[in-house]
């Protein structure tokens, strides 16, 4: 089951949440989105500036399971991701690995919306914080580029990012690309030159 509107289906009631929660204002989806600690707002950060990433939702819809005793199983996942190769994932996210197998039933419902993933032909993926988001400096690139993400870009700029492109044949990193719109060739002082002013 799906929210009205395509936003989350359910948000955060803060007086009663155990851990940090808040709104994540992402410009990728057009609207606020609601996160539930630190780890999950680390992951929105990371979905945000991933170019592999069309668009993504928190707490997307619920998963109702109907068990044979009569009672019902309700799940909601963090995140539903949309990838540039046309892939759906259904994202779990947790702090470390061994979270999900703490509480027996918790796992059997994580279980259970494997199966129903498979049959859509959807992933289903458990990240955590420990690895997912360490992992190749990915949190901290998300977070530098998070920091600009308020900065216009003009013509100027997309041609003097366009030419370094072409000389490191197609591939660039972050603090080079910093580097070509600085006109200092300094990958700290971004659009100093432009702005005549320090950062």
């Amino acid at each position: 089951m799906r929210a009205k509107g395509g936003g989350p289906i359910r948000t955060v009631i803060q007086k009663v949440a155990k851990m940090p929660t808040g709104d994540f204002l992402s410009l990728k989806t057009g609207r606020p989105l609601p996160w539930e600690g630190i780890p999950e707002r680390h992951f929105l950060w990371v979905c945000e500036a991933d170019w592999n990433v069309r668009k993504f939702m928190t707490q997307p819809m619920r998963m109702e399971f109907y068990m044979s005793d009569g009672s019902k199983l309700i799940y909601f996942p963090d995140v539903e991701r949309h990838l540039a190769d046309t892939a759906i994932e259904i994202v779990e996210i947790k702090k470390k690995e061994n979270e999900a197998q703490r509480d027996p039933d918790y796992g059997f419902k994580l279980w259970l919306a494997r199966q129903v993933c498979e049959v859509r032909g959807w992933k289903f993926r458990i990240f955590t914080e420990e690895k997912y988001l360490a992992e190749g400096h990915r949190l901290a690139n998300a977070r530098l580029i998070r920091m600009d993400r308020t900065t216009t870009v003009t013509a100027e700029d997309y041609i003097r990012v366009g030419e370094a492109f072409q000389h490191r044949n197609g591939k660039m990193s972050w603090g080079e690309a910093v580097a070509a719109l600085s006109r200092t060739d300094d990958e700290w002082r971004a659009r100093t030159a432009s702005h005549g002013c320090a950062p």
